[in-house]
């Protein structure tokens, strides 16, 4: 499969509809979008801790604000295939899918109920993937906080793992890991002995080529994973910010793109490369103009 450009819909304008987002991409280049699954009004958001945390990381991926034609957990067979339809009828695919509910019911939370959440949450997730026809969840495998250790959250997150993996395998669904900020797989190797223990080919990772920078080399890791990425997120990072506010647009922050590409070039990545910024806040449009443009730019440096 050659490279394709990819888009989130945390990248279309919200005041934008779904369908002229889709046609604006499309003309763009874009050859498939990942969606986003927003929550339901009936989860038991009362239980939350990092509720700020989670609107700054919104923020990060232009996902703060509700988007017209978003699915939502709870969102029954028939609007889920409508979504399908009205995408494909673009000449576009979905190829993944995210939601910040994994970020709100961690599935390694030592609070039974908001756990259990997490666990239903991502099994409907593997649902509407194969719903929709893409082939890849993107996976937080739970998270290290006061009030859980790293240890528990490595032991743990590997039996929850093991048992979605049953019905994600059964659909052909990839559940791919990604490096969220999550306190979580800090290292390169330890992310490849951790996908290695699980011997199957239905998990892997989604590497966010941002998310490293702050304690990590991106090239290094993709030569290091090989394989095992399945998926790539593309966004910027500023070092001298240094938090959630330093993402960025490509080619602003501090990324060595060259180095990357390359990277990717050596272990033979052949997937989608995907943009997950905010729209710009004027100009809109030129949102997917400029992303797209980017893109080529990095096709053409692994084509060197």
């Amino acid at each position: 499969m050659a490279i394709k450009k990819g888009i989130f819909q945390g990248c279309f304008p919200s005041n934008m509809s779904f369908e002229e987002s889709l046609k604006e991409s499309k003309k763009n280049g874009f050859s498939g979008i990942e969606l986003l699954v927003e929550p339901s009004n009936d989860l038991p958001f009362d239980l939350i801790e990092q509720a700020n945390d989670i609107s700054d990381i919104a923020k990060s991926v232009g996902a703060e604000k509700t988007k017209t034609n978003t699915i939502c957990i709870n969102s029954n067979s028939n609007y889920i295939i409508n979504i399908k339809n009205v995408v494909n009828s673009y000449g576009l695919e979905i190829h993944s899918i995210a939601s910040l509910l994994m970020f709100m019911f961690p599935i390694t939370s030592p609070s039974k109920k908001i756990r259990n959440t997490g666990i239903e949450i991502a099994e409907k997730l593997i649902d509407i993937a194969h719903i929709l026809g893409a082939d890849t969840v993107l996976f937080i495998p739970g998270m290290v906080t006061p009030n859980i250790s790293y240890d528990l959250v490595y032991s743990q997150s590997k039996l929850i793992i093991k048992d979605l993996l049953k019905k994600s395998s059964q659909l052909n669904i990839t559940l791919a890991i990604e490096n969220v900020w999550n306190r979580f797989l800090l290292s390169p190797l330890e992310m490849k002995e951790y996908i290695d223990e699980f011997k199957t080919e239905w998990i892997g990772v989604y590497f966010d080529v941002g998310n490293i920078l702050n304690y990590g080399y991106p090239e290094q890791w993709i030569k290091i994973l090989g394989k095992r990425i399945k998926k790539i997120h593309l966004k910027d990072f500023l070092l001298d910010i240094g938090n959630i506010h330093g993402f960025t647009y490509l080619f602003q922050g501090n990324v060595n793109w060259s180095a990357v590409m390359h990277a990717l070039k050596e272990i033979k990545y052949d997937g989608y490369l995907t943009v997950e910024v905010p729209p710009y806040l004027s100009y809109p449009l030129e949102t997917f103009k400029h992303n797209s443009e980017a893109i080529d730019i990095l096709i053409n440096e692994m084509n060197d």
